[in-house]
């Protein structure tokens, strides 16, 4: 089982948990993460995974080579950076600091890893997940399970537009809705 987390902040969460549980099925674990702070306790959290691999990167709809990544001063925060300013700002954020981090789209990720399979993908981009979901060609790269979050799909709390779109992408190629972690929704084959 191949399996892909954009936005894997510490790693904390129940996909850890599906692993865990998963662990001798699980060919690898490409473990992306923007912040590099959050990168480095996420390292720390899946080091007994000899099948995780990590990318300081941000995935973003469209192809880029870098794009600044904005993140909350009080560090304990961090599950918040995003490369939208106006998304902590949402937040309740006053102060962040801003660094420049390398960039693709989820395609150009894929590519260039040479990840032909993916039984589940895993997207938290903090206001991003529906734009590249929508932007991303999913037949062409074999994804049996899309979990992402939806909570700020069009904005700060908000649903419209592009939620509507994408779920709309995600049942026309056969996908069904299925049981999520909180504030997402999942979608298999």
């Amino acid at each position: 089982m191949t399996i892909v987390q954009i936005g894997c902040n510490d790693g904390k969460d129940h996909i850890l948990d599906f692993c865990q549980k998963n662990k001798e099925g699980i060919e690898a674990i490409h473990l992306i993460e923007p912040n590099p702070e959050a990168l480095e306790d996420c390292k720390q959290t899946y080091s007994d995974f000899k099948q995780a691999r990590f990318y300081n990167l941000a995935i973003v709809p469209n192809d880029a080579d870098s794009i600044d990544l904005h993140i909350p001063r009080s560090r304990s925060l961090n599950a918040h950076a995003s490369t939208l300013k106006n998304h902590l700002k949402d937040h309740g954020h006053i102060s962040f600091d801003t660094i420049n981090v390398p960039a693709t789209s989820l395609a150009g990720f894929l590519d260039s890893n040479k990840i032909e399979k993916c039984d589940r993908l895993y997207i938290d981009t903090e206001g991003l997940d529906c734009e590249i979901i929508l932007n991303f060609d999913i037949e062409k790269h074999n994804i049996r399970r899309i979990e992402f979050e939806t909570l700020h799909s069009d904005g700060f709390l908000a649903k419209g537009k592009n939620y509507n779109s994408c779920i709309e992408k995600l049942k026309a190629l056969g996908y069904k809705a299925t049981e999520a972690g909180e504030y997402n929704e999942a979608y298999e084959l």
